[in-house]
């Protein structure tokens, strides 16, 4: 019986994937600073919103993101969008949380493929949550 057990509890964690690590990037805001991927998770877990200024889902999250910011990391990732877009965007929508400008080689290197796309960075720098909506829990 002792083996059984053992031999599930084995299976049990070889079921569970490893933790994938989040690329390494480095970005401009809205404001021109510049902003490394290493100091955004180097103490706190941080949200990532891949997205884009023309999209109707992504402009429909921005409330309950702005809720979330309040009190967790929230880094929204534009991708392909000029910073006026994106300024108009945030001013439109009332975004409360950074904007980030990717010309799409940081989408692609975390293999994003719609908007929105929310992933959750850990404070070890490893994805933990990927979806099109933010997760219902945070940490």
């Amino acid at each position: 019986m002792k083996k059984l057990l053992l031999l599930a509890a084995i299976a049990g964690c070889a079921s569970q994937p490893p933790a994938t690590p989040a690329p390494a990037f480095e970005l401009s805001g809205l404001d021109g600073a510049s902003v490394k991927s290493s100091d955004l998770w180097a103490d706190k877990p941080v949200l990532l919103v891949f997205m884009t200024s023309w999209c109707p889902a992504c402009r429909k999250e921005v409330p309950r993101l702005n809720e979330i910011a309040r009190t967790h990391a929230v880094i929204a990732i534009a991708t392909g969008d000029t910073k006026e877009a994106m300024e108009r965007c945030r001013a439109q929508t009332g975004m409360t949380y950074p904007v980030l400008l990717d010309e799409g080689a940081v989408s692609r290197a975390f293999g994003i493929q719609a908007s929105p796309t929310c992933i959750l960075v850990d404070k070890g720098g490893a994805i933990v949550y990927r979806g099109s909506k933010p997760p219902e829990k945070l940490k």
